[in-house]
Order: C-alpha cells, then sequence, then structure tokens
C-alpha cells in the first residue's frame, strides 16, 4: 500500500511541477556522478552525456549498525568523502528488516537514504535532506516529510558510523 501512495504522491508532485514550469527532472532521475565527484539525480540523461557524467550502476554498502526495529543502516563506501579539519562526507542508507519490494519485481527493494555530515572533532553527525531509493532504475525521489523517523540515525549506529569513518580520518 505504502508504494502505491508513494507512486501518487510522485505523480503529483511531478503534475505539480510541470504546471509551475519546473523541470521535468528536478529532484527525481537516476543518480550521476559528475566531474569533482559530485553526485547528482537534477540532471537528464542528455544532459548527463553532455557533461560526462557517468551513471551509478550498483553502489558498495557497508553495514553500520541496526536500530530497535531490526533496520540495518550502511554507508556507502564509494561516495564517502574526506574533507579537511575532520570532516566526512557520506550517504547513509536503511534497509527495512522486512523489505518492501517493489509490486512486479520482488528483488527491487526500496530504500531511504539521506546525505550524513560527520565533524569527527565534535562527535557530531548532521543529517541531509531524504530520498527514496528504486534500484530498479537507479531513480531517487526526494521525500517530502519534514523529519524522516530514520535521520539522524539512532545513538548506536551513530556511533559505529562515526568510529569508523573517523578513525580513517586518522589515517589520512
Amino acid at each position: 500500500m505504502f508504494i502505491y501512495v508513494a507512486r501518487y504522491v510522485q505523480a503529483v508532485v511531478a503534475a505539480t511541477g510541470l504546471m509551475l514550469g519546473l523541470p521535468s527532472h528536478a529532484q527525481v532521475g537516476a543518480l550521476y556522478r559528475c566531474a569533482s565527484n559530485e553526485y547528482t539525480n537534477m540532471i537528464s540523461a542528455a544532459e548527463a552525456t553532455a557533461r560526462g557524467c557517468t551513471k551509478i550502476a550498483k553502489a558498495e554498502w557497508v553495514a553500520s549498525g541496526s536500530d530497535a526495529g531490526g533496520r540495518k543502516y550502511e554507508y556507502n563506501d564509494r561516495r564517502t568523502v574526506y574533507r579537511g579539519d575532520g570532516i566526512v562526507e557520506t550517504w547513509l542508507q536503511v534497509v527495512p528488516s522486512a523489505p518492501e519490494t517493489v509490486p512486479g519485481d520482488d528483488a527491487a527493494t526500496l530504500k531511504t537514504v539521506s546525505h550524513q555530515l560527520i565533524r569527527c572533532n565534535r562527535r557530531t553527525i548532521t543529517s541531509g535532506a531524504t530520498y527514496t531509493f528504486d534500484p530498479r532504475d537507479n531513480s531517487v525521489v526526494r521525500d517530502s516529510r519534514e523529519q524522516n523517523p530514520f535521520f539522524p540515525p539512532p545513538g548506536p549506529v551513530a556511533e559505529a558510523l562515526m568510529r569508523s569513518l573517523c578513525a580513517n580520518v586518522a589515517q589520512r
């Protein structure tokens, strides 16, 4: 049922965007890696080709921990960036304990993802916008809720994530 509601909301948002004159690809589309490790889903396939961007296929997700509901949190190792001053940026995804599959494709599990900014010296994590990821076509749709129940990650997950990624900061 959730999937049908999500698809309905996507259609309404797309229709509203067309009526307001917004580009139809805004906040929805395949994920591309462009120059300077810029990751975006806000461009069309034609624009990605023109800019020399690469479509991201399968990402490398590394387990970070689980919450009380059995959901697994994983960060994307390939898209983790170590900035100066002990700052790490990565993407964190939540895999449901009982996967919500896409109708007609039992292997396609919808996942919730969010950009994370980790300040190792302050031991803090700031969560960015939240998206729903559909692995069938690599589409990413922004979650319109003000607050997502999965982010920021629960304490034990946040601690494990910081322990893992901040240890790498010291090695760099």
